[in-house]
C-alpha cells in the first residue's frame, strides 16, 4: 500500500491557476501573477529539485494551492516569488522595483521564516519561534504562503533521505500542523498531520489506512442509506441542503486510539455526516429534524455557532443512535460557515479587499494578540518553549462568569486557569472556587457550560502544587513566577547568612563594610549589579565567600583569623565533588556529583539542564521537565552528554495491548532480541479486553529507545507504545 507521502500529484500549470482564480474573483489582477511566473521562471531556469523535477515545478503547485485556498493575487505572486531570494542571485529591493511594496515586503518575510531553524539549541529555537509568530502577527499571509510551501515538500517528501524525510514530518507535526488548525485551515491541517504521520510511523499508519479503507467498503451503503434518509426529510421541509459523508482521517483516529487506550473497532464516532445549508435558522431547523429522526446522544450537542472556537470554527454538532446501536455523528453549519472551516482565515474578506479588519471581527485574530503579549513577559527560553506548545496545542472548554461573559480555555482547565484568565491578582488569591453554585476542589476539571465563581483572600499566595494541574499558559507563568521570587527570596537570605559568618570568622562586621562602600567598588570591578544580586548567587552556590572576603578583607587582618569552621557552602561543594556520575559533564568539568531526577528520568540523546541542589551536587532534568520550569534559572547550569561516556540508563515504557494469550512473550522477545535486559515489569488486564504492561528496560541512549518502541509497535495486537516519564 502505497504512503500519501509518495503519492503521484497532480501537475498545476499558469493556465489552472488563472482559471481558479478567476472564478472566485474576477476582477483580480490576472497580469501581476502572469509577472511573477514569468519572473520566476526566468531566476530559476536550470535549477533541480532533490527529485531531479525542474525547480519551476514547487513554485506553480505553491501558487495553485494558494488558488484552492481563494488567497489574493498579492499572495498568489508571493507564493510564485517565495524562494527566489533565498536559492538565487535575486534581492528584496529588486523585487520591490518590479512588484511594489506590498508583494516584497511579503516576499522578504517569507524569505526569512525559510531559514527558521527549529532543531537548533533551546534558546536559538524559542527565538525562532519569537520571530515566527511576529511574522504572523504583521501580516497573516506570510505563514498561509509558507504552509502552502510545506504542504506541497510534504506531498514531496519521498525524494530527501530517510532521516530527512523524518526531520521534517516531526516539524510538520510538531509546528506547522497545529498553526494551520489554530488558524482554522482544517483541511491543510488534515492533510499535513496524515503525510507526517505516514512518515514518522508509516507500519501504524498502513495498519489504520486498512481498516479505514475496509470500514468504508463494509459502511458504503449504510452511508448511502443514512444520506437518503436525511436529504428526504429535509425536503419534506423546504430546506435546501448538501449532505455528505466522511470518515475520521487516520491521524486523528490514532491520537483517539493513543488517548483513550482502545482499538480502531473501539472508536464510535468514526463516520460523521455533514449538512451545509444556506443560513443560520436553517442549521437549527435541521438539528430538530434529525432529532426527531434519531435518538441525540447525551452530552454530545455543542453549539459552536452561538459559541465559536478561537479560530472562528462554526457549527453545530450532535450524535445520534441509529439502528443497530451506531452512533453516528452530525455537523451542521452554513456555507460561510463551511468556507472558514475547511480555510479558516484564508477564507477572511480582509485580503479579498485590502481593508482593514473592523472590530467585530478581531475575535478571528484574538488568540493570535493574546499570545503575542504574553510572550513580551516570557524572558526564559524553556518556559517560552512550554507556552508555545500549550498555546498551539490547547482544544477547548466554554465556560461563563457569574455575570454571564464567555470564556474560552483549554481542555482540562481548572478553576485556577479560569481565576488568572479573569486577572493575575485573581489567581494569585485564589481559595476556593463554586461552579454552578456549588464548592468544588480547585483541581476540579471545567465542563462545557460551567459557571465559576472564584473565592479570593488578600493574604492567600499561589501554591507551587498547582502547577500539577493548571494548563492555560497564564497560569503557568504567573506561578512559576511568584515561585522563583520566592525561591531568590529564601536564596537571598541564605546567602547573607554565609557570607555574614564568613566575615565573623575574621572578627570582621558585614554591615560596616557594606556602609563604607567597599561591596560597592567590588561589585564594579567583577561586573555585578548588587548586593541583592551577589547574596541571591552566593545562596544559589554559584559563588564563593571566600572569593568575596579575600577581595575586601586585608590580608593581614584575615591572618587573624578566628578558629576555623566549615561553611556550610564549602560543605557542600565539597560533597558535590566526592561522586561524578560520568555520563553528564558540567560546563566541561567530571568531577562534580551528578543525579538524574526521577521526575522526568533523563537519558542520553536528551535534551538536559542542571540544577544546583543544595548538597547534591547537579541534578539533570530534560528541558520539558515541568520541575525544571518552575526553577529560577540562576540556578540552571549547562550540562551535555559525554559522548565518551559507554553506561545504560534506565528508561520506562508503557504498552498498551489487547489481553490474549501469548502477548507478554510476544512483548518480552521483542525487547530480548534487541539484547535489551528487563530490570522490572508490571502488567495488570483492563476492561474492553486490555492489558497495560509498563517495562524497566535498560538503553543506551533515545535512538536506541525509539527503535526498541518502533519495533514493539510492529506486534500485531499492540495498541500503543509510549515512554513514561517519571
Amino acid at each position: 500500500m502505497s504512503k500519501p507521502a509518495a503519492a503521484a500529484t497532480s501537475r498545476a500549470t499558469l493556465e489552472d491557476i488563472i482559471s481558479a482564480v478567476q472564478k472566485y474573483n474576477p476582477e483580480a489582477d490576472l497580469d501581476c501573477i502572469r509577472k511573477a511566473y514569468v519572473f520566476c521562471s526566468n531566476v530559476h531556469k536550470g535549477q533541480k529539485r532533490v527529485s531531479g523535477d525542474p525547480f519551476l515545478i514547487h513554485p506553480l503547485q505553491v501558487a495553485m494551492i494558494l488558488s484552492e485556498m481563494r488567497m489574493d493575487t498579492v499572495s498568489i505572486a508571493a507564493g510564485f516569488l517565495h524562494d527566489t531570494v533565498e536559492d538565487t542571485l535575486v534581492s528584496v529591493d529588486e523585487i520591490r522595483s518590479v512588484f511594489g511594496e506590498e508583494i516584497a515586503t511579503l516576499v522578504d518575510a517569507i524569505t526569512k521564516l525559510s531559514k527558521i531553524n527549529f532543531s537548533s539549541r533551546e534558546k536559538r529555537e524559542a527565538e525562532n519561534y519569537r520571530k515566527m509568530f511576529l511574522a504572523m502577527a504583521k501580516d497573516i499571509r506570510v505563514i498561509i504562503v509558507k504552509l502552502a510551501d510545506r504542504l506541497h515538500n510534504m506531498r514531496t517528501l519521498q525524494y530527501l533521505p530517510e532521516h530527512k524525510q523524518i526531520k521534517v514530518a516531526q516539524e510538520t507535526l510538531n509546528i506547522y500542523a497545529p498553526i494551520a488548525g489554530r488558524l482554522g485551515m482544517q483541511e491543510m491541517k488534515i492533510e499535513l498531520e496524515n503525510l507526517a504521520f505516514a512518515t514518522t510511523k508509516p507500519d501504524v499508519w498502513e495498519r489504520i489506512e486498512r481498516q479505514v479503507e475496509q470500514l468504508k467498503k463494509h459502511s458504503s451503503k449504510f452511508m448511502d442509506k443514512i444520506n437518503d434518509i436525511v436529504k428526504r426529510k429535509l425536503v419534506e421541509f423546504g430546506i435546501k441542503a448538501d449532505v455528505s459523508c466522511r470518515v475520521k482521517h487516520q491521524y486523528s483516529i490514532y491520537k483517539k486510539m493513543e488517548e483513550q487506550k482502545v482499538e480502531f473497532d473501539q472508536i464510535h464516532d468514526l463516520i460523521a455526516f455533514r449538512v451545509i445549508v444556506d443560513s443560520v435558522k436553517e442549521c437549527y431547523e435541521c438539528l430538530g429534524i434529525i432529532h426527531s429522526i434519531w435518538k441525540p446522544v447525551h452530552g454530545r450537542f455543542k453549539d459552536f455557532i452561538s459559541m465559536p472556537k478561537t479560530n472562528n470554527y462554526q457549527s453545530l454538532h450532535t450524535t445520534v443512535i441509529i439502528e443497530g446501536g451506531h452512533r453516528i455523528e452530525f455537523q451542521i453549519r452554513t456555507r460561510a460557515m463551511h468556507a472558514m472551516a475547511e480555510w479558516g482565515v484564508a477564507s477572511h474578506w480582509k485580503y479579498k479587499t485590502g481593508k482593514e479588519v473592523e472590530p467585530k471581527d478581531e475575535i478571528k485574530f484574538r488568540w493570535l494578540r493574546q499570545f503575542m503579549e504574553l510572550q513580551k513577559e516570557l524572558s526564559d527560553p524553556a518556559e517560552y518553549l512550554d507556552t508555545v506548545r500549550i498555546d498551539l496545542f490547547a482544544s477547548e472548554v466554554y465556560v461563563f462568569t457569574p455575570q454571564g461573559q464567555l470564556r474560552e480555555l483549554p481542555r482540562g482547565s481548572s478553576p485556577v486557569d479560569f481565576a488568572y484568565a479573569i486577572h493575575t491578582d485573581v489567581g494569585n488569591q485564589c481559595v476556593g472556587a463554586r461552579v454552578n453554585g456549588k464548592i468544588v476542589p480547585l483541581r476540579y476539571i471545567l465542563r462545557n457550560g460551567d459557571t465559576i465563581e472564584i473565592l479570593t483572600s488578600p493574604n492567600h499566595k499561589p501554591s507551587k502544587d498547582w502547577l500539577k494541574f493548571v494548563q492555560t499558559s497564564k497560569a503557568r507563568s504567573k506561578i512559576r513566577q511568584y515561585v522563583r521570587i520566592e525561591q531568590r527570596q529564601r536564596s537571598h537570605d541564605l546567602g547573607q547568612d554565609l557570607l555574614e559568618k564568613e566575615f565573623d570568622k575574621y572578627g570582621e562586621k558585614f554591615g560596616h563594610y557594606v556602609k563604607s562602600g567597599a561591596f560597592d567598588q567590588y561589585f564594579h570591578k567583577v561586573g555585578m549589579k548588587d548586593m541583592d544580586q551577589m547574596l541571591a548567587l552566593i545562596g544559589y552556590g554559584r559563588l564563593n565567600v571566600t572569593s568575596i572576603v579575600e577581595a575586601l578583607i586585608p590580608a593581614e587582618k584575615r591572618k587573624k583569623q578566628l578558629p576555623h569552621h566549615e561553611s556550610a557552602i564549602s560543605k557542600i561543594f565539597k560533597r558535590a565533588k566526592e561522586k561524578s556520575k560520568g555520563v553528564v559533564r558540567v560546563a566541561g568539568l567530571d568531577d562534580i556529583m551528578v543525579s538524574f531526577g526521577k521526575c522526568c528520568n533523563p537519558i542520553p540523546g536528551d535534551r538536559i539542564m542542571g540544577f544546583i541542589t543544595r548538597g547534591r551536587g547537579i541534578t539533570v532534568h530534560t528541558l520539558d521537565c515541568p520541575r525544571m520550569l518552575t526553577t529560577d534559572p540562576v540556578r540552571r547550569v549547562e550540562v551535555q552528554w559525554d559522548k565518551m561516556a559507554t553506561s545504560m540508563r534506565p528508561a520506562r515504557i508503557r504498552v498498551v495491548a489487547v489481553d490474549k494469550t501469548g502477548i507478554l512473550s510476544e512483548i518480552s522477545q521483542a525487547i530480548a532480541s534487541m539484547g535489551i535486559n528487563i530490570s522490572q515489569a508490571n502488567c495488570r488486564s483492563v476492561e474492553d479486553n486490555k492489558a497495560i504492561n509498563t517495562f524497566d528496560v535498560l538503553i543506551s541512549d533515545i535512538s536506541h529507545l525509539f527503535e526498541l518502541i518502533k519495533n514493539l509497535e510492529k506486534i500485531r495486537n499492540v495498541i500503543s507504545v509510549e515512554r513514561v516519564k517519571g
